[in-house]
């Protein structure tokens, strides 16, 4: 058992509703400048094209950039990106412990990592009653594509550590890195490394509550159902849209995930609705892994 639940935290290590705390991100020795070139570029808080945007740059908008990760720049936070921080570890215009820095207000929206205790913090709203809005503090990243971004020959070299590098802008289209969302077959594998943790056969079910995207593919689980109780977010469930043909489920050496897409919850972002589908469960979690199968 120790075992499988090791192996569990290590799949899910991205998964924006875990509750554990991701480290503090170190300090970039390599800073260079640069512009943005589309007319409104997004600004993601993981260098994956289905990350959740934190911010959107206007064309010609500085930024800061600290390293390359494949087709993506890390960039220093720009103080206008969406941060939030639990309000109950605000005091006196500083938090009174370590606590995590959120692109919304809610558990759900993933941590950039960890404001140390004693931060001061500007804030920018209180309009969330749990929630509050900050201007964010120094030593945050985020990650453009690197496409989309207009840097000097000598600042790129310094970034990519090759004298002969060629800033990705000025490639020829052809050879720029194809950056696409995340496929119903994509999900349809993470789904599948989740099928060795799951515990219990597949069992109908009827829940209600609000839809919110979760910003990781990690398990193939893209939403999640919550509710509020006292303005406070409580995650139901999470929650699988593709196509997935039961009768291939007790063959493990088969996949059961079509690779297909299936219900679509994409229109229905922060709005209440009923699902129907088949609930699984996973060790250590509070909540059940659900494939939906309809929804009104």
């Amino acid at each position: 058992m120790r075992k499988m639940l090791t192996a569990i935290v290590a799949l899910c290590a991205t998964f924006v509703l875990t509750a554990a705390e991701p480290p503090q991100q170190p300090s970039a020795s390599i800073v260079v400048k640069g512009q943005t070139r589309p007319q409104m570029l997004n600004v993601r808080i993981s260098p994956a094209a289905n990350a959740g945007v934190v911010d959107k740059l206007k064309r010609g908008t500085e930024v800061e950039i600290v390293g390359e990760e494949g087709s993506w720049f890390k960039i220093k936070l720009p103080k206008s990106a969406d941060s939030y921080l639990s309000s109950e570890y605000i005091k006196d215009g500083k938090t009174i412990t370590r606590v995590q820095l959120r692109y919304g207000p809610g558990i759900n929206y993933q941590s950039y990592g960890v404001v140390p205790s004693g931060t001061a913090v500007k804030v920018v709203s209180t309009k969330h009653p749990q929630w509050t809005q900050i201007t964010p503090p120094d030593g945050f990243y985020a990650y453009v594509n690197s496409a989309y971004v207009a840097v000097s020959d000598d600042d790129y070299k310094k970034i990519n550590g090759n004298s002969n590098a060629v800033p990705p802008y000025k490639r020829n289209q052809e050879e720029l890195p194809k950056v696409n969302p995340a496929s119903a077959t994509d999900m349809a594998k993470s789904f599948e490394r989740m099928r060795a943790f799951f515990n219990s056969d597949p069992e109908d079910v009827t829940l209600s509550g609000e839809i919110l995207k979760t910003d990781s593919a990690a398990t193939g689980a893209a939403y999640a159902l919550v509710t509020r109780e006292n303005s406070k977010l409580v995650t139901l469930a999470v929650l699988y849209t593709g196509k997935v043909d039961w009768s291939k489920w007790s063959d493990h050496n088969t996949q059961a995930a079509t690779g297909e897409n299936g219900v679509d919850l994409s229109k229905y972002i922060s709005k209440k609705i009923t699902i129907t589908g088949k609930k699984l469960s996973v060790p250590g979690w509070s909540y059940p892994y659900i494939v939906v199968e309809s929804v009104k």
